[in-house]
């Protein structure tokens, strides 16, 4: 497509708008809308008899197979797949038909139109989101397609569709639950004697926000002492297709904080209970990614808390919790 073209067929904000998405996706009513607008010269003008315009979202995926030669080679291919997980179809310009030309298609001569549309969101559409890796990548992405029907012409090698696709970037929101479930773990004591009590006050957080982490250990048995303590949140990209990975799956820490033993301290007015705050902060960056559970792509984050011990098992404990964007205050 030739800026020419971008020239004769655009896409812009409706007026007072400063983008194409309209409302908080996820938390209230939201559409994209905008104004088509036609622009060719009284010269070469537009003759059509209709123009459409389709909305649509899709995921896609690339990753490389590596496969083995005869010759004891390495040999690599390149495999896709998308899938299309929303499309609105509308008319939004039609030539008028006269009474008197049943039968025939109606043409109409255009040199400027402007086409105010409108298209609305579904509140479960996943973000907009872009991921690159050296032998892959995945995207989620929507679009705005532009058809134009029109006459064909063979000597200027014009076909009856003059096609037209404008990216839509989409931001997907969410919140706080009123009652947000605290992540609890609670044991009052293993085989070994060894108790503990972990609480982390909601599953869904956002970026740049700190996570707290009290933590009480409770230690009954005189030979197992406290080596370290840590608190960590992953995050898990993976990338799918007929429900299996087709690379291996990303697992990144985003943020870890550790403590030695000399940081958890002994309760006061107890002998076997001990007690240390951990904190993590989640970054507010392009590291961090919204949780997303797609077809193709799936994106989720889980908190671990990890106490080691001396003369027992060490205790892991995960739950998986989600990233989202909230709305600036």
């Amino acid at each position: 497509m030739t800026s020419n073209d971008l020239d004769k067929v655009s896409l812009s904000f409706s007026p007072r708008q400063n983008s194409f998405q309209q409302g908080l996706l996820g938390l209230e009513s939201s559409k994209v809308a905008g104004i088509l607008k036609i622009n060719y010269p009284s010269t070469k003008p537009l003759v059509a008899k209709k123009i459409e315009l389709v909305f649509s979202g899709k995921e896609e995926i690339t990753w490389t197979e590596y496969q083995p030669s005869g010759r004891g080679y390495t040999t690599s291919v390149v495999q896709s797949e998308q899938q299309e997980f929303t499309r609105y179809p509308i008319v939004i310009w039609e030539a008028e038909r006269n009474e008197g030309d049943k039968g025939k298609e109606n043409y109409e001569v255009i040199n400027n139109l402007e086409l105010p549309f409108s298209f609305k969101l579904e509140n479960n559409l996943p973000p907009s989101t872009t991921i690159n890796y050296d032998d892959g990548s995945a995207r989620i992405y929507y679009r705005v397609v532009v058809v134009i029907h029109r006459k064909s012409n063979i000597l200027k090698l014009q076909g009856k569709k003059k096609v037209t696709k404008f990216n839509i970037p989409i931001t997907k929101y969410g919140k706080i639950p009123y009652k947000s479930e605290m992540i609890l773990w609670n044991l009052e004591k293993d085989k070994h004697g060894v108790g503990y009590d972990v609480r982390v006050e909601r599953e869904i957080f956002t970026k740049g926000e700190s996570i707290s982490v009290p933590i009480k250990i409770m230690i009954r048995n005189s030979r197992v002492k406290i080596k370290k303590v840590s608190v960590g949140l992953k995050q898990h990209t993976e990338l799918q297709y007929a429900g299996s990975l087709v690379r291996p799956k990303e697992s990144v820490d985003i943020s870890l904080e550790e403590a030695d033993s000399d940081r958890v301290k002994l309760s006061a007015d107890s002998e076997n209970e001990y007690y240390v705050e951990m904190s993590i902060n989640i970054p507010n960056n392009d590291t961090v990614r919204w949780s997303t559970c797609q077809s193709l792509l799936v994106i989720w984050h889980q908190i671990e808390v990890k106490i080691s011990l001396d003369s027992t098992n060490d205790i892991l404990l995960e739950k998986e919790v989600k990233i989202v964007n909230f709305p600036k205050k």
